[in-house]
């Protein structure tokens, strides 16, 4: 089974001294859930003491790099909030395929408490505006923030069964070639959550 993700290579000779982007950009190709940071700083020819001054600890590490890697979403765009919804799958699935370990940190049970956090620090900024539309349309806003993120575990539940079932499970498909049945069926699942999500908006029009 073929690996696209191109090794980290050791350099010779002493530790050298290294900035934070460097060690982030190398951490962002190793896409494991359970990335080691001696391994790291071992593939870097660095000291781990460094990793940790800089990172704190691996949580630290696992942070930043959900942080740099929501710094290049795309925009998710919508002047409704049912096309804002379909934007915002679409948007998931594309940072899913360009950052795999986003995928991994979600499936592993010990990280996920990272992802949580990050939701509430980096994410909500991202959400806010559909989460707006939602609650103009007449949902109440933890319903809508709910919803988000119950869209959000299928669409990387989906990506991960891409990862385990694709030929090289480190890297998902391009985004162009995901019109699996496997996708179909996340879309399925989206529409499942829409009309739900507008029977309960009709209740609270009627009330």
């Amino acid at each position: 089974m073929k690996k696209t993700a191109t090794p980290l290579k050791r350099a010779r000779g002493r530790p050298r001294s290294v900035d934070r982007e460097t060690i982030l950009a190398a951490a962002m190709k190793l896409v494991e859930s359970d990335l080691s940071l001696p391994e790291l700083a071992d593939a870097l020819d660095v000291n781990l003491a460094a990793i940790y001054r800089l990172f704190g600890d691996k949580v630290g590490l696992y942070t930043a790099m959900y942080a740099e890697a929501l710094g290049h979403v795309d925009r998710i765009e919508g002047a409704t909030w049912t096309a804002w919804l379909d934007s915002y799958v679409k948007v998931l699935l594309k940072l899913a395929q360009r950052y795999p370990f986003v995928v991994s940190l979600q499936a592993s049970h010990k990280n996920h408490y990272v992802e949580l956090r990050n939701l509430s620090v980096r994410s909500l900024a991202l959400v806010n505006p559909g989460i707006e539309l939602m609650v103009k349309a007449g949902l109440d806003r933890a319903t809508a923030h709910n919803a988000l993120v119950g869209i959000k575990a299928i669409v990387y539940e989906h990506a991960l069964t891409e990862l385990v079932y694709s030929e090289a499970p480190v890297v998902l498909a391009d985004f162009d070639s995901l019109g699996s049945t496997g996708e179909k069926r996340l879309w399925q699942f989206v529409k499942i959550i829409r009309s739900g999500l507008q029977a309960e908006m009709k209740d609270a029009k009627g009330k």
